[in-house]
């Protein structure tokens, strides 16, 4: 069966998201979308490196519960070693993600027979816009 695989944070699961899911479903053709979520820490440290302390960032359970309406199968990883194995464990015949990829290494696309498609879904201006004002309040203190 062919899978399609996709990871994140999925901080605050908004348009942009929804629209990269929806893109990866159709890639799978019906078949297994797989997501792996990473955990609280992980996510904090990822967005909040970029956006600041006071970026928000839902709980990991809400997270995994949101995304999961549009995958077949939902997982939570902490580290890189723990996302290289899922994907080692669903041998996903494609890795899906977002235009932030575009010519960055992705996890999994050493393996053998796997594509990475990078799919043209950026983040909401509205929701940049929010970051940029969480941020900048953070900065201003």
């Amino acid at each position: 069966m062919p899978t399609v695989f996709v990871n994140g944070c999925f901080d605050l699961l908004h348009a942009g998201h929804v629209k990269f899911l929806e893109q990866a479903r159709r890639l799978a053709f019906g078949d297994l979308l797989v997501a792996a979520v990473n955990d609280d820490a992980s996510a904090r440290d990822l967005k909040r490196a970029k956006w600041g302390l006071t970026y928000p960032c839902d709980g990991h359970n809400k997270r995994l519960s949101n995304v999961s309406k549009y995958v077949d199968v939902v997982r939570g990883f902490r580290n890189e070693r723990e996302l290289r194995r899922l994907v080692r464990t669903y041998s996903p015949c494609i890795i899906a993600k977002g235009p932030d990829y575009l010519g960055k290494r992705v996890i999994g696309d050493d393996l053998p027979n796997v594509v990475v498609v990078i799919l043209n879904t950026p983040e909401p201006e509205s929701v940049k816009l929010l970051k940029q004002q969480i941020y900048q309040r953070e900065r201003l203190g």
